[in-house]
């Protein structure tokens, strides 16, 4: 445990060593959040809209628009570039033999990124834009609970996005792969357009696949737009996606270590 929290330290202050690349990124997630923001209230008018969980006001769609937009890393599958790099550079061979591991470092890895890149990227766009616009906040039960379905979803993001590049100690670059992963993430997860605004056919899909998790289970319930029946569909759906992903992961790790070939070294 040890070295799992100095490993999240070092990848949290290497992160943040580049103050100008930082700033960079605050700015490009303003930006992008911002342009979001007004084609969502022009879309939606003054008055709104009628989504099947009730009536969505201008002021929640905003709330949508920068909640999706702060965790649109949910949907990038970074992993892949993680292992894609240090199998590419030949350091996965060593964090294979060192400490925590490479499964572990890879996943320390991960998720100080997320946080930090959430609070230094996301969360000054959303304080920005929701002062600006307007910005939905639930009570702390319901703030809890998409917490804790955010944190679910970026885990199963994770590991899936683990099983595309883990890959890549046989195949050597899963990238192509990882694009189409995006893509798909992209169009059933409602990080760019809501559920409730695609065709039936369209959202009886998404319900299906676990991509829904990630953005559309949790920002329903912190827009008060999910019961409490369908909250535990949330996180039973999402434990049984856990289920499967975990033991796939587990298989590609040992299926890929057991053919690794070191790069450049």
């Amino acid at each position: 445990m040890t070295s799992l929290l100095a490993l999240f330290r070092i990848e949290a202050a290497a992160y943040l060593a580049d103050r100008k690349l930082a700033l960079l990124g605050a700015a490009h997630k303003l930006l992008l959040a911002g342009s979001q923001v007004f084609l969502w209230s022009a879309l939606v008018g003054a008055e709104g809209t009628i989504v099947d969980g009730g009536h969505l006001s201008r002021i929640d769609i905003v709330t949508y628009v920068l909640l999706a937009t702060a965790l649109v890393s949910l949907a990038e599958f970074s992993v892949v570039d993680t292992i894609n790099d240090r199998v590419l550079r030949g350091q996965a061979a060593v964090d294979v033999l060192r400490p925590p591991g490479f499964p572990s470092a890879v996943l320390v890895r991960e998720f100080a990124r997320f946080v930090v890149g959430f609070a230094v990227h996301a969360l000054p766009a959303v304080v920005v834009l929701g002062a600006l616009f307007g910005f939905t906040a639930p009570g702390p039960g319901r703030v809890a609970v998409a917490v804790l379905l955010v944190l679910g979803g970026w885990l199963l993001a994770t590991l899936i996005g683990w099983c595309v590049g883990i890959a890549a100690l046989r195949l050597l670059d899963t990238t192509q792969v990882k694009y189409a992963f995006q893509g798909v993430t992209a169009l059933f997860s409602g990080a760019l357009v809501p559920l409730w605004f695609l065709p039936d056919a369209l959202r009886g899909l998404a319900e299906v696949l676990p991509f829904h998790l990630l953005f559309h289970a949790p920002l329903s319930v912190w827009l008060g737009l999910a019961g409490w029946a369908e909250i535990g569909g949330y996180f039973a759906g999402l434990a049984l996606w856990l289920c499967l992903t975990t033991p796939v992961a587990v298989i590609t790790w040992r299926w890929s270590r057991a053919a690794m070939v070191v790069h450049g070294g």
